[in-house]
């Protein structure tokens, strides 16, 4: 069976300070296999972390665009629609000087994907 192989956690979500504690904490959890600790120490890494700040921040940006095209987009496929929320979100970054990581694109476009996702397919 094939997959990708999943990103290092490093580059997922920062290091250093409480990125670092959050880390430990996770595989810890992640080898006792307690599924309450996994849980509350994947939520301690995404708030100690910038990327996820980052990609809410990020994410906000997108969100006029989805609203105002939601309908143009459902009539699109899913993987024509991905590749033109991630142009719209490099033409945003282009015009608003904005440099960020492979990581902090990739959590935005599954942010607008979902807010995509959530609206139904429908503009306001």
């Amino acid at each position: 069976m094939g997959g990708r192989r999943a990103g290092s956690l490093t580059n997922l979500v920062g290091s250093g300070g409480n990125v670092s504690i959050a880390k430990r904490r996770l595989t810890r959890a992640v080898t006792k296999e307690d599924p309450n600790a996994i849980a509350i120490a994947s939520a301690q890494l995404i708030a100690d972390s910038n990327v996820g700040l980052e990609g809410i921040q990020y994410g906000l940006k997108l969100a006029p665009y989805i609203t105002a095209n939601a309908s143009k987009l459902a009539k699109l496929t899913v993987k024509n629609r991905d590749e033109k929320i991630r142009q719209v979100w490099s033409q945003i970054k282009k015009r608003e000087n904005i440099t960020t990581t492979r990581e902090v694109d990739n959590v935005v476009v599954v942010a607008a994907k979902e807010a995509f996702s959530k609206s139904g397919g429908k503009s306001e």
